[in-house]
């Protein structure tokens, strides 16, 4: 299981300095490289960059943020290997989420010529419950050095586990503060900040219902729904923009869903988008 999940769980690094300097955590949620994490996560991958956005809500897509990948795969010619440093090409993102959807730079298989498929994990569109259990990962440890091409140098992280118990729920934000967004949490070990963007699994392995936005007390830690996220907009194919929710009906975005219908306001004088989540999302194995 480790192997599988130091493959879709990456550390989130900025290079700063000629050092690799951790700032959060990501998820890798469909085999095009769509990568599942905290919109403040971004935010301070912006800050090392000197970016400041006026909006303090908002963030720019053209923020120089690299995942941190493990391939674990190692072919005859060595040439043919793949893994490191990942850029991240695009940002996705809502001004009223924690929730960020992200885009890695696409890798070709040498061997082949064609474009690597991910690894990855599904999404479950769940409203998480009070009582259930449930499961965060991250790198609260993720630190390195680069050479001057950008490339080689030390490195070091460590991927952690915190289980926990959904101990409460608020639909549409706790407070105006630090979970101002449709929020839950969690009665666990305490968060620890480079975990922040990472998964949290609720009944198992079924899929990613939250990610782990705050390390809050002592035996408590704040998740992010992710179920909010479905009206989020990417430019998968530009020019044409695709809602989360149309992606993952497409098969794009792997995901299952105890949510019956989804909807999306179009604006006055256009007829909501209904979207049946229970009938219509794709089959997919349950054992992420």
């Amino acid at each position: 299981m480790r192997p599988l999940l130091e493959k879709v769980v990456v550390p989130l690094v900025v290079i700063h300095d000629k050092k690799l300097i951790g700032v959060g955590t990501g998820t890798i949620v469909s085999g095009l490289g769509i990568l599942l994490t905290a919109k403040h996560v971004v935010r301070a991958a912006a800050v090392y960059n000197g970016e400041l956005p006026q909006d303090p809500e908002a963030i720019s897509a053209g923020t120089e943020l690299y995942a941190m990948y493990r391939s674990h795969e190692y072919p005859e010619d060595p040439n043919s290997m793949f893994g490191g440093l990942t850029r991240i090409v695009k940002i996705w993102s809502a001004i009223e989420l924690d929730i960020a959807y992200c885009l890695l730079q696409p890798m070709v298989e040498k061997a082949t010529g064609k474009h690597y498929e991910w690894p990855h994990v599904s999404i479950y569109f769940s409203k998480p419950k009070i009582g259930q259990r449930c499961l965060a990962f991250g790198y609260p440890l993720s630190a390195g050095t680069v050479d001057d091409d950008g490339r080689g140098g030390a490195y070091e992280d460590d991927l952690v586990g915190s289980d926990g118990i959904i101990e409460d729920v608020f639909p549409e934000k706790r407070d105006s503060v630090m979970l101002k967004f449709p929020s839950f949490h969690v009665a666990t070990e305490k968060y620890q900040g480079g975990m922040s963007g990472g998964p949290i699994f609720v009944d198992g392995f079924v899929g990613v219902a939250g990610i782990v936005s705050s390390g809050l007390d002592e035996g408590l830690g704040g998740g992010a729904m992710v179920w909010p996220s479905l009206g989020i907009e990417m430019d998968l194919w530009p020019p044409r923009k695709t809602t989360v929710v149309e992606a993952a009906m497409k098969g794009f975005i792997p995901a299952h869903s105890d949510i019956e219908t989804f909807t999306i306001d179009d604006g006055p004088g256009t007829a909501d988008k209904v979207y049946k989540l229970k009938v219509d999302l794709p089959k997919y194995p349950t054992n992420a």
